[in-house]
């Protein structure tokens, strides 16, 4: 509603002295998110969510989209190299996440990460949640809050991150062991491209294999 607009764009507006850090950090990278997704013409599906946990080694940003369970990122976006995706968050069982493929509520899958968080760190408390979710539901798990609709972030000065030194690939994001023996195969030019194509040909084989399922 209007209020919540109003809301959004105070909080977006404010310094760091007037809001909780954590919110504003949050904020920042839902905006880069935002802008990364709208680079790759994405931006009418996906979602974002950020929350920022408090804990006693130092603050965490958690991310999760509302497309693939939480999971998906378009390949134009770069993810902080201090964010780590919830569906893919290796402290927690790998199959934690299976009950939210197919919810389109990214806010929801970082409560429900939060939890489970929770319930094997002591001392840990969400300090802020930001969402660009059309029609986001506040979550239980307390924190600062904030919607932010996208054609709002678009509106702001900003351009969408690079894969650089503070900025990591969506791979390397989801699966840091096969992001580097990817990298390893890098020799640049036609032999990359042939050792790529070489690898797509033989999942899409491996997937046309019949098996029990």
């Amino acid at each position: 509603g209007s209020s919540g607009t109003s809301t959004a764009a105070s909080a977006v507006a404010a310094s760091t002295t007037d809001v909780n850090p954590d919110l504003w950090t949050a904020q920042r990278v839902l905006a880069d998110l935002v802008r990364g997704t709208d680079r790759s013409g994405d931006l009418q599906v996906v979602w974002w969510a950020v929350s920022v946990l408090s804990t006693p080694v130092g603050p965490q940003t958690v991310i999760a989209s509302s497309v693939g369970g939480g999971g998906y990122v378009p390949a134009s976006v770069y993810l902080p190299v201090t964010a780590r995706l919830a569906v893919f968050d290796s402290s927690l069982p790998i199959s934690w996440a299976e009950d939210w493929m197919g919810w389109q509520s990214p806010v929801a899958i970082l409560a429900a990460h939060y939890e489970r968080v929770a319930e094997t760190l002591a001392g840990v408390r969400v300090s802020a949640i930001a969402t660009s979710e059309v029609w986001p539901r506040r979550p239980d798990c307390g924190g600062d809050f904030v919607a932010i609709q996208q054609k709002d972030i678009l509106q702001m000065p900003g351009e969408a991150p690079i894969m650089d030194g503070a900025h990591q690939h969506r791979l390397t994001a989801i699966d840091p062991g096969i992001a580097r023996r990817v990298a390893a195969l890098d020799r640049g030019g036609d032999v990359t491209a042939w050792v790529g194509a070489q690898l797509t040909a033989a999942v899409i084989r491996a997937a046309m294999e019949s098996d029990e399922t």
